[in-house]
């Protein structure tokens, strides 16, 4: 049997060619594209309690072979041959903290094991356990509010780089810019607070932009989404040009 400790199983071929692994049980809440055809993927990880489980902290697996941590087809590919999906609990395997600075939920991936829909078998949760409320998202004096310099962060290392949040408005907007370059926005407002930031979420462009982008100087293609039943989880991504730019790695909407 394994030996559980709060948020790790510890399994009794663990120790693999001299490392430890633990599996970590995670709510899934981010499958986005990074350096295509690679994947972000996040959650949440699960606690398990004599009474049932919460929510507790943020996990990103990051592949110890790809580009920035980047995670191929074959790593989150599960047991029964399907890829990991949004809402649904996994596990995965996992070698050691990144202790990565600005952002400090990655996790090394175990890349000779793969993951597994979890045998977990409880209900998923309400999203409204997994909402978080922080008073903004990474803001920077005098910046835009879709980045923040990789030298204010240094002097201002974030608690975290995920979050799930409720916007008071939200809006996806499809285009191509002046220099000729498709854009997949979502314009949101958080907290009093306008944003405008990439859309990183396969599932969202492909419900909401199944055609290819309009072109340079056709009117842009916009969704404007019920605020009431959406959410959406925010990336602070990794440092690219001195800036790290923040993006929106899933919109998951609670009803239909």
């Amino acid at each position: 049997m394994p030996l559980y400790i709060e948020g790790c199983f510890f399994l009794d071929d663990s120790f693999l060619g001299g490392q430890v692994v633990s599996t970590k049980t995670i709510f899934v809440l981010a499958n986005s594209f990074k350096h295509r055809p690679g994947r972000c993927v996040a959650g949440r990880e699960v606690v398990i309690g004599n009474f049932g489980y919460r929510m507790g902290g943020w996990v990103r697996p990051v592949s110890p072979s790809g580009k920035e941590g980047s995670l191929s087809d074959q790593e989150r590919t599960l047991t029964n041959g399907s890829s990991v999906a949004l809402k649904t609990f996994a596990d995965i395997h996992v070698l050691r903290n990144e202790n990565k600075q600005f952002q400090p939920e990655n996790w090394v991936l175990d890349d000779r094991r793969p993951w597994s829909l979890s045998q977990f078998r409880m209900s998923p949760p309400s999203l409204s356990q997994a909402i978080e409320t922080p008073p903004y998202l990474w803001l920077q004096p005098d910046q835009q509010t879709d980045r923040v310099s990789h030298a204010y962060l240094t002097q201002h290392p974030p608690a975290q780089s995920l979050y799930l949040v409720r916007p008071q408005q939200v809006r996806l907007s499809f285009f191509t810019n002046s220099q000729g370059k498709a854009r997949k926005r979502v314009l949101f407002t958080y907290n009093d607070c306008d944003y405008d930031l990439a859309l990183t979420d396969p599932e969202a462009i492909s419900r909401y932009c199944p055609l290819e982008v309009p072109a340079q100087g056709q009117p842009a293609m916009n969704k404007i989404l019920d605020p009431a039943g959406t959410l959406l989880c925010v990336s602070l991504a990794g440092e690219w040009n001195g800036d790290h730019y923040k993006l929106v790695a899933a919109v998951i909407e609670e009803r239909g």
